[in-house]
């Protein structure tokens, strides 16, 4: 009865198509296997004119576990809310294994092109082998909803640590520090064009024995297709005033208020800073301002706000020693710390190892 569900399909307004989910795109492709051997060539035609984005989703559901994602994991309760969605906690149904659950809001996932990025994403982050970045599972997109699976971690993430206890002793702030060296050293070793991007203290994890982990990645990066804020990005997503807060200045295109890729340019400048304006050093500034924060329990900002970081970096000030605010702190501390800081790229730490290097030179372990 392929011409009666054929008219069906036809009498449905095209923007309403997308609400039908996955059992949609599977009645379409079954139209357009048996399009030949009903002379129902029309169709094929109509299907390319009417739905542009007709192949990419139904590649982008072949790609996904659908429904048999929720067949192998079961939903226990959620765990906290993110400005691009909620994190859910989960279990492994076959072996009981607890996972996180990462669900993407609505308004996130009504782009196919942006899930086909994710996915892609998803997909590099699958292949990585370290004990520093937390490990990614299945994914699944189905009736325009997006989720994905990854090793749930126990003991929270560094934020929470650091409302209850910064500033934190020298020594584990430290171990910390190597251990997301050890992160951003893996991703630029096996990728050069592969910086983490939204390196803050929600993406920073701990396991129940204190071992750290890096999760989450730039999610503005999958969805604008570029590292730098624009100021229409800067309205548009407000919501991502965390990730702002620990950005690099060179991330703040000149369109905004700071023109990245003429301050980033100097010596080892990579071919990604060439052409974005950024790379991993970029990462190197976030983890820079993490560990201002874990030293004195505060950051530079009067503000801690959209507004206040484009004030203080229009304001071209220097940073404030973290000894202002904690004396105690060694001097070998403040200048590790005061480089990360540098606004010139150039000027930073060249790569993670180096800054493993220097933290381990200077005997604070």
């Amino acid at each position: 009865r392929s011409a009666e569900a054929e008219e069906l399909i036809r009498s449905i307004p095209a923007g309403q198509r997308d609400k039908l989910g996955a059992e949609y795109l599977d009645l379409c492709e079954t139209l357009e296997n048996s399009a030949e051997k009903c002379h129902f060539l029309s169709w094929r035609e109509y299907l390319r004119e009417t739905e542009p984005l007709y192949e990419l989703k139904k590649d982008i559901c072949k790609r996904s576990m659908g429904t048999a994602f929720w067949r192998k994991y079961e939903f226990l309760e959620v765990c906290g809310k993110g400005p691009a969605g909620s994190v859910l906690l989960g279990r492994e149904r076959y072996s009981g294994r607890k996972v996180a659950i990462k669900q993407f809001d609505d308004k996130f996932t009504a782009d196919p092109v942006f899930i086909r990025r994710l996915q892609g994403l998803l997909r590099t982050f699958r292949s990585f082998s370290t004990p520093y970045i937390v490990p990614v599972y299945e994914d699944c997109w189905h009736n325009n909803r997006f989720f994905y699976a990854m090793e749930y971690m126990e003991g929270g993430s560094l934020a929470e640590l650091v409302k209850l206890r910064a500033p934190l002793p020298l020594k584990e702030v430290f171990s910390i520090a190597l251990q997301v060296c050890s992160a951003l050293d893996y991703l630029y070793i096996r990728s050069r064009a592969m910086s983490h991007g939204a390196l803050k203290p929600e993406n920073i994890l701990l396991s129940a024995d204190g071992r750290v982990k890096v999760s989450g990645f730039d999610i503005l990066w999958v969805m604008e297709g570029t590292k730098v804020f624009t100021a229409d990005i800067l309205k548009k997503y407000r919501q991502f005033t965390g990730t702002f807060l620990y950005a690099a200045p060179e991330r703040f295109d000149s369109r905004g208020f700071w023109s990245g890729r003429v301050k980033n340019r100097g010596r080892g400048d990579s071919l990604e800073a060439a052409v974005q304006g950024v790379d991993h050093r970029a990462d190197l500034y976030s983890l820079g301002v993490i560990l201002f924060e874990l030293l004195t329990g505060v950051l530079p900002f009067k503000e801690y706000s959209l507004r206040g970081v484009i004030r203080f970096h229009r304001s071209f000030k220097a940073w404030p020693s973290p000894r202002v605010f904690n004396p105690t702190l060694p001097v070998d501390l403040e200048e590790i710390i005061l480089r990360l800081l540098c606004r010139n790229p150039s000027d930073r730490y060249a790569t993670p190892a180096e800054l493993g290097e220097a933290i381990k030179k200077a005997k604070l372990l």
